[in-house]
């Protein structure tokens, strides 16, 4: 009777990932760096089909044989595995050493990990050191993250590594992936697929080593190649995206300016001149508006009101704009010395168009750039409501 009946594949991975979680930090608050000898007195625990799957957390000593036929979940300081293994097997201690069959996936955190068993399906491992012995072998896909690291035995699927000291030896039959500051091809190496390498040093590849799908390798230069060419990207995308806003916004300002100049410009000033009132009016109406047209809703009878709320409110933003980028062409206009009511039509809609474009840069700012850009957009609600009704002004 095992202690987690759990049938279905896809909710038992899920639990054994949580459960790996779970043990992985007890463990480290029991010293999981520790490297420490098995106890002379500490019997193999043998597990037979009823014996409990889940075994304890935090001993001195584990040591497994015979056969388990369910999960076998443990962690300590030294865990030793010599079983077969019908299920998924879930380890975490600061020595480990595993070798049997096991008959589904491993999941093992150690700071000294050392691997010897016939795995059936997927290998996740984590750990300061991780070393494969010459009868490891995996069906599936296997992945590790460490310090140390050295593969041997035989890997059906693709082959992940990322850790600091990587040495491969064996053969791996699919893909193989490292990101290691340094990376060493043992001898009778043998890889099916293509060897990715990404590291600081230029790859030596022995004669004796096979590579099927060949090398491809970018270094430190590469790394620093291929992030100014996604700088250069990102900066060309950030470009566009503002040209694109920026005529966009002077097809709104066009039609604001000339289809209301007198609103449009008169908020202006009125977000020049009460500039606090203004934002809190717009901080008001852009929370109480969306609450109103929602009450409007459910009451089935308010729904045409709704409606219209919500169109209203989608102006009032597009207006806001507007009036922001009016009150930044203002402000401008009058400290380059610009008698702003002698200008023309004309030069007002350009500087109308200079005022959004300097919004559209405010709001790139790191870090203050979106309550700025925020801030004038609440204080344009705000500033043309105040303009529709001066007596709030009061």
């Amino acid at each position: 009777m095992t202690l987690f009946p759990i049938r279905e594949a896809g909710n038992r991975r899920k639990v054994a990932f949580c459960l790996a979680l779970l043990m992985l930090m007890t463990a480290a608050g029991t010293g999981l760096a520790q490297i420490t000898p098995i106890p002379e007195n500490t019997a193999p625990v043998e597990r037979g089909a009823d014996g409990p799957a889940f075994d304890g957390l935090g001993e001195q000593a584990k040591v497994f044989r015979g056969e388990i036929r369910d999960l076998l979940i443990t962690a300590g300081e030294y865990v030793d595995i010599d079983a077969v293994v019908h299920d998924d097997v879930i380890v975490a201690g600061g020595d480990v050493e595993l070798s049997g069959v096991f008959h589904e996936d491993l999941f093992a955190a150690a700071g000294n990990l050392i691997v010897n068993a016939t795995v059936s399906d997927d290998v996740l491992l984590s750990g300061g050191r991780i070393r494969f012995g010459r009868n490891m072998s995996a069906g599936g896909s296997v992945k590790l993250f460490g310090g140390a690291i050295r593969t041997a035995g035989e890997i059906d699927g693709d082959l992940f590594i990322a850790g600091r000291h990587v040495t491969l030896e064996g053969v791996i039959r699919g893909d193989v992936r490292v990101r290691s500051s340094s990376l060493a091809l043992g001898p009778g190496l043998r890889v099916g697929g293509t060897l990715h390498y990404r590291g600081e040093e230029r790859l030596t590849v022995p004669p004796d080593v096979e590579i099927a799908g060949g090398i491809e390798q970018e270094t430190s230069a590469g790394w620093v190649q291929g992030a100014a060419a996604g700088a250069a990207i990102g900066i060309g995308f950030l470009v566009t995206a503002l040209l694109g806003s920026l005529i966009a916004f002077a097809v709104l300002a066009a039609f604001f300016h000339f289809a209301v100049p007198g609103l449009l410009w008169g908020a202006a000033r009125t977000l020049n001149d009460f500039p606090a009132g203004s934002i809190g009016l717009g901080f008001a109406l852009a929370l109480g508006l969306p609450l109103a047209a929602f009450i409007l809703v459910l009451t089935l009878v308010g729904m045409p009101i709704a409606f219209l709320l919500v169109a209203l409110y989608g102006l009032l933003w597009l207006m806001a704009v507007t009036v922001s980028a009016g009150w930044i062409a203002q402000f401008l206009g009058r400290r380059l010395g610009r008698n702003w009511d002698q200008l023309g039509a004309g030069a007002r809609y350009l500087w109308l168009v200079l005022g959004g474009a300097l919004l559209l840069l405010a709001g790139q700012l790191p870090f203050v750039g979106w309550l700025i850009a925020l801030l004038l957009l609440l204080g344009g609600i705000g500033a043309v409501v105040l303009q529709m009704a001066p007596r709030l002004r009061q």
